[in-house]
């Protein structure tokens, strides 16, 4: 019983992962840096507390290897790293993104700049690109990620101007 709700529970985590990884595509533009700076001020210190926590009930037991337990935390801490920068971060930016498009109230924020820098790494196989625009409003610039067919039509130094709404949690995206 129990094998099959972890499996059960690992296929929903999956299919929920890749929902929210390819949630962003159906924006022209998005605050992905600042979605993912909010899954940092979650994220890490909740890390933080277990491994704290961890650290606290094993000296507390007395049952120590100091041998292994220094090596013990610094693996646990390389590979948490490992996969909160490869994986989990972009996956909870993505939900936090998700998060803030489905509220209901949205502001609209008309963003009138210069593109100061076009960003474009082709994605290949089954790899999607990256792209990233980069405007400067009045000296405060905003960088939006984007997708091809959205940024294809702007050049460098070009004027840029869209409404974009702005979420529940600061993000805009349009």
């Amino acid at each position: 019983m129990k094998i099959k709700l972890i499996l059960i529970s690992s296929i929903l985590l999956f299919i929920l992962s890749v929902f929210l990884l390819y949630y962003p595509l159906q924006f022209d533009f998005y605050d992905q840096m600042k979605a993912k700076k909010l899954a940092d001020i979650f994220t890490i210190p909740l890390f933080i507390t277990v491994l704290g926590s961890y650290v606290v009930k094993t000296v507390r037991r007395g049952e120590i290897d100091w041998k292994k337990f220094p090596k013990e935390i610094l693996f646990a801490i390389v590979l948490f790293g490992f996969f909160y920068i490869f994986m989990i971060r972009s996956i909870l930016s993505c939900g936090i993104l998700f998060l803030n498009c489905y509220s209901k109230e949205k502001a609209i924020v008309v963003i009138d700049g210069k593109i100061i820098d076009i960003v474009k790494y082709e994605g290949h196989g089954k790899v999607l690109g990256k792209y990233i625009i980069s405007i400067n409003q009045n000296g405060e610039e905003f960088h939006f990620e984007s997708n091809k067919r959205a940024i294809e039509n702007y050049s460098l130094n070009e004027n840029f101007k869209a409404n974009m709404k702005r979420g529940v949690l600061n993000i805009l995206y349009k």
